[in-house]
């Protein structure tokens, strides 16, 4: 994609803007143009755009003169605890670092604050990175959408409790309770698509299926697909088999009905692929 090329019109409106509003995000949604490109132009042009603390702190001291509490003061002004205890000892805040009340002034050193970071975050994304296709698929009911994920999180937020959510959802509580501790992905709470990214990203298996390579064990299965034997039977003739590599199977009838639906229908004989649940022994070899 080309890049926006500005003129000194442009800038010059941008300006003219700026100084009636004081507001470089206004200005630039109202014009059109780059929020980050506005922000460059008035940095470069030593224009302030960081959010005005002076009068908040000016009052904070007035409190604190008064001999309320910090933790009182901070809640009234409407800042968070660390800023109210900079105000406290009288640090300032600069742009990559802090000055102290006694003329020392501290930089931040990006390299040295990774470097104690244990799991350092490499995306900006809550969540993991997953295929839009395999995140848009809809596999079955059973799993959940993304709209009930959302539900979860409207309701959660509400206070409901996991029975409630459940009913409301037509879900069973349990459910609900495992969605929330294995999809939980930050420090503030459920968030309904960091969720689903999450669930997404477990569904495809990486491990190859036993009957997919050619092998003495896929070779036996077919040879008894083709005399129409059933996956039960299949299955129960692989325990009393003593080749090691034949008894993978021996207790997985229904990995035996995969392949044979995938399988020829001479393969599989005239009646089709059985359910699982058949107790029927195996025939005499």
């Amino acid at each position: 994609m080309k890049s926006r090329v500005y003129t000194t019109e442009d800038k010059a409106e941008f300006f003219r803007l700026l100084a009636l509003t004081g507001n470089v995000s206004k200005v630039a949604k109202e014009l059109g143009f780059v929020r980050v490109t506005c922000y460059k132009w008035a940095r470069q042009a030593g224009i302030f755009t960081g959010k005005d603390t002076r009068a908040q702190r000016a009052q904070f001291e007035r409190l604190r003169a008064d001999g309320v509490s910090r933790a009182d003061a901070a809640r009234q002004v409407g800042v968070d605890k660390r800023s109210a205890q900079d105000w406290d000892k009288g640090i300032k805040q600069i742009p990559g670092g802090r000055v102290y009340p006694d003329g020392r002034v501290v930089r931040y050193r990006q390299a040295a604050i990774l470097a104690n970071v244990k799991n350092p975050r490499e995306a900006y994304t809550r969540g993991a990175p997953v295929d839009l296709a395999r995140l848009e698929t809809v596999v079955d009911s059973r799993y959940l959408s993304l709209i009930e994920r959302e539900r979860i999180h409207d309701l959660r937020s509400r206070g409901d409790s996991m029975r409630a959510i459940g009913r409301a959802l037509g879900r069973s509580a349990s459910t609900i309770s495992r969605e929330i501790a294995r999809n939980t992905a930050t420090t503030v709470g459920y968030l309904p698509y960091a969720a689903h990214r999450i669930a997404a990203s477990r569904r495809p298996r990486c491990h190859a299926r036993k009957l997919e390579p050619v092998s003495n064990l896929r070779a036996y299965v077919e040879g008894k697909l083709r005399k129409r034997w059933s996956p039960e039977q299949i299955s129960h003739r692989l325990v009393t088999v003593k080749s090691r590599d034949l008894r993978t199977l021996r207790s997985w009838p229904c990995v035996l009905h995969r392949h044979s639906e995938r399988s020829t229908p001479q393969m599989r004989g005239t009646q089709g692929p059985q359910r699982c649940t058949s107790t029927t022994p195996a025939p005499p070899p």
